[in-house]
């Protein structure tokens, strides 16, 4: 009888590991899918601002630019964070090379805008009317130079004058 009691404790004892080893892989599996969801990149993040105009269907995120201002000396400086609205995605455009052709789109973006923020006084872009001015002049001139883009808007996301 006591041999019988010992198998119902060993069963007891294997069934049990059994469901803590299936509600471990249970929490474990939810927890990777949950995971995956929020560590992936999606591939077209739609900016919030990019909801308001409806001509606005994809965000292209540029790094920060830092330029010595027209007017004034080594310490006046303008560094700005730009983001562009574009019309469409810019995924499968220029088809074949297409890494290659996004490196040098990014290069002649980055070359347009350099060449109107160098042209800047500190005056110019201290006040709320400046920077719309700017937006203006820096979505004019992308325009201008890379129509195929489709540049909607002009969104800053950074922001600093040192004069």
């Amino acid at each position: 009888m006591a041999n019988f009691e010992t198998q119902s404790a060993s069963e007891k004892r294997s069934k049990s590991k059994f469901l803590i080893l299936g509600v471990v892989v249970l929490v474990l599996g939810v927890g990777g899918v949950f995971g995956a969801k929020l560590f992936t990149p999606s591939k077209a993040k739609p900016h919030p601002a990019a909801t308001e105009g409806k001509a606005t269907r994809a965000v292209l995120h540029l790094e920060s630019f830092v330029v010595n201002l027209a007017d004034g000396g080594p310490g006046t400086y303008l560094r700005v964070g730009i983001d562009l609205g574009l019309a469409a995605a810019s995924e499968g455009e220029g088809g074949h090379g297409s890494a290659k052709g996004d490196a040098g789109r990014t290069a002649m973006v980055r070359d347009t805008i350099l060449a109107v923020l160098m042209r800047l006084t500190a005056q110019e872009v201290a006040s709320a009317e400046g920077k719309l001015r700017l937006k203006q002049e820096l979505l004019h001139a992308l325009q201008q130079r890379l129509p195929e883009l489709g540049v909607t808007e002009i969104y800053f996301t950074d922001f600093l004058l040192q004069s």
